[in-house]
């Protein structure tokens, strides 16, 4: 969440472009290959401390990897407020729903039992109330309900699972351009 907050307070103030959110996602990509065969002892720690036991081995820092790489796209292929907008329901939303949900979850989510649905309850209102700061209320609302309903869902590509950090923001900043179409 420091991370997507830092990138929000950057972009807004136009400290941080797309094209330096790339030079950091390659850099990433980079250091992500070295890390499969080397411990960095830097990364190593952070990797042993908040990846995800799955992704360590084949995938080391791959949410953060993807995390710039759904930055990138909505800044530079959409408007500022909606590329803030989206950035605030990946990073407020996509936190604070397994945050609540381990916590205080009890029902599984209808869409994935994996997840709960407390948590992507609290998700959706956080994504929404920090959106709201750069979007209409509505705009923030329904885009994250629809981001935070496909975070549910586990989708694959051939046999890969697509990140939710690629998914949240792009599925937020296209609904919330849509809107603003209408």
């Amino acid at each position: 969440m420091i991370i997507g907050i830092l990138i929000i307070i950057l972009l807004y103030l136009g400290l941080l472009t797309s094209e330096w959110l790339f030079i950091i996602f390659i850099i990433g990509v980079i250091l992500m290959l070295v890390c499969k065969k080397w411990k960095i002892p830097g990364l190593q720690y952070c990797i042993d401390r908040f990846e995800r036991p799955e992704h360590k081995k084949d995938f080391p820092g791959r949410g953060l990897v993807f995390f710039f790489l759904g930055a990138w796209l909505v800044v530079r292929f959409f408007p500022e407020d909606v590329a803030l907008a989206a950035l605030c329901i990946l990073t407020f939303g996509d936190a604070i729903s397994p945050m609540i949900g381990v916590s205080n979850g009890r029902k599984k989510h209808p869409l994935n039992n994996s997840k709960l649905l407390e948590g992507s309850i609290a998700g959706t209102v956080a994504g929404f109330l920090t959106a709201w700061i750069f979007v209409a209320w509505w705009q923030a609302l329904i885009a994250a309900v629809v981001a935070m309903t496909i975070e549910a869902l586990e989708i694959k590509i051939y046999e890969w699972d697509l990140d939710d950090n690629l998914t949240i923001p792009v599925v937020a900043a296209a609904v919330i351009f849509v809107l603003q179409l209408i």
